[in-house]
């Protein structure tokens, strides 16, 4: 009777070390799966682009958390353009009238996000006329990131007085990286939001990512 429960005892907790480690790989799945990495052939990599090398998935997941889910950095800078006027504008712009070059970006620490725009505003009545030129990129490390600014993204609304415009844009990330000799790749598309005003310049600096 007691060699049966001492193997029973063993088999339960056989069972139960089975349940944890199962349930372990389940997360870790699930985390790579938060990620949508698909793998591809070598030949599938980009002209240009070095996959960032990692030792194994464990490494992988702490890249891509840093990478994604990591703290930001938000800034902005505005320039006065020089002049709005140029060969083919036939009827001068009136005095009232100025433009100023919008620089919004987000940064993870390895590189930025940067969505740039133009906003021409009436002085008189610090009212925005139109904002024009949307377009982003990405600077700083960026290796093994390969990146597409979609216009589609792009999207301008304005308040009801017309003295405050919130500006869209953004692209698409491609992400390559070598684990144990296979190229795996994560991709997401990434939104960056702020609001200007004549006023108050950019403000409300926010990124989505889908």
């Amino acid at each position: 009777m007691k060699k049966f429960t001492n193997v029973l005892c063993l088999s339960l907790c056989f069972i139960l070390l089975m349940g944890s480690f199962s349930f372990a790989a389940d997360k870790k799945d699930s985390k790579l799966e938060d990620y949508n990495l698909r793998t591809i052939e070598a030949s599938q990599v980009p002209a240009g682009i070095t996959p960032i090398e990692v030792k194994d998935e464990a490494e992988l997941i702490e890249v891509l958390d840093q990478i994604k889910s990591g703290e930001y950095t938000f800034g902005s800078t505005v320039e006065e353009t020089t002049s709005l006027e140029s060969e083919s504008v036939i009827v001068p712009m009136s005095l009232d009238t100025k433009s100023v070059d919008l620089h919004a970006y987000v940064s993870n620490g390895l590189h930025s996000q940067n969505a740039y725009s133009t906003v021409t505003y009436n002085t008189a009545y610090n009212t925005i006329d139109s904002v024009s030129n949307l377009y982003s990129d990405i600077t700083g490390y960026t290796v093994g990131v390969e990146y597409e600014h979609k216009s589609n993204f792009n999207n301008v609304s304005y308040s009801s007085d017309r003295k405050t415009a919130t500006i869209k844009t953004g692209g698409h990330y491609t992400y390559y990286f070598l684990v144990d000799g296979v190229i795996k790749v994560s991709e997401e598309n990434s939104v960056i939001t702020y609001k200007y005003s004549v006023a108050n310049g950019i403000h409300s600096i926010s990124k989505s990512t889908f």
